[in-house]
């Protein structure tokens, strides 16, 4: 059959500027019945009409979408009031346990900061990343979330941080910086555990082989802006 869009809706007045999915394809067997992929999903919002008083929506869904939740007060809004969400991703803990990870964006004054919650939104812990100010990611697609242990952040500022950790504690990869010139890296991808790209502003395009231990600069193809890149090998990508 062809493909079949739905427009669904959610009662958000602000900007939805991420989402993730974390449920996965299961068999009929001893772990339980049959359940299609993409059933259960969250989405973060930036705060409503920028107001400096009202704080970013986490919205849930278990039914594909067809319903949307939204969890009352504020343990269950990850950052603080005028503050956006401009990320997510999830990492499975254990069988049971999934982490939710969502990124703020940028705030004069105070370096990046992720928040992760291990009850499906109902509280939030919040992470700082690195020492630089005012910097975000360059975009949704900035934040990669392999497994537990690895996930990657490309910023604003031409670094990549890497968590061995589920997000708990960040590393900055300083090669990285230096390979993109400090221009704004929006996206960020790994075709494997070593292999990676990342690219943003003025042409920027950097690549690893080893994890991100070392990042080295790629001549782009062309005078260009990259906002999204798909990483197939060491020596394939797509920008």
């Amino acid at each position: 059959g062809g493909l079949n869009v739905v427009r669904q809706t959610v009662l958000e007045t602000a900007p939805l500027n991420a989402i993730a999915f974390y449920d996965f394809l299961q068999c009929a067997g001893n772990c339980g019945p049959y359940m299609a992929p993409g059933l259960k999903g969250f989405t973060g919002s930036g705060a409503t009409a920028g107001s400096p008083t009202l704080r970013p929506d986490i919205w849930s869904t278990l039914t594909g979408g067809s319903a949307w939740a939204n969890l009352p007060g504020a343990a269950a809004h990850p950052f603080l009031a005028g503050e956006d969400i401009v990320g997510a991703g999830y990492v499975w803990l254990d069988a049971t346990t999934v982490r939710w990870i969502v990124v703020r964006e940028t705030v004069a004054g105070e370096p990046l900061k992720i928040a992760y919650s291990d009850n499906l939104g109902v509280s939030w812990n919040l992470v700082t990343v690195g020492s630089t100010n005012t910097e975000t990611i360059g975009g949704a697609k900035g934040f990669l979330a392999m497994d537990r242990d690895h996930l990657y952040l490309a910023t604003t500022s031409g670094n990549v941080y890497f968590s061995s950790d589920a997000a708990e504690t960040w590393a900055v990869q300083s090669s990285a910086l230096t390979a993109s010139g400090a221009d704004q890296l929006n996206a960020i991808s790994f075709s494997d555990y070593s292999n990676g790209w990342a690219g943003g502003a003025n042409s920027s395009l950097i690549t690893t082989h080893d994890g991100g231990a070392n990042w080295a600069a790629v001549t782009a193809p062309a005078t260009i802006n990259i906002s999204a890149l798909h990483a197939f090998s060491k020596y394939r990508v797509i920008i």
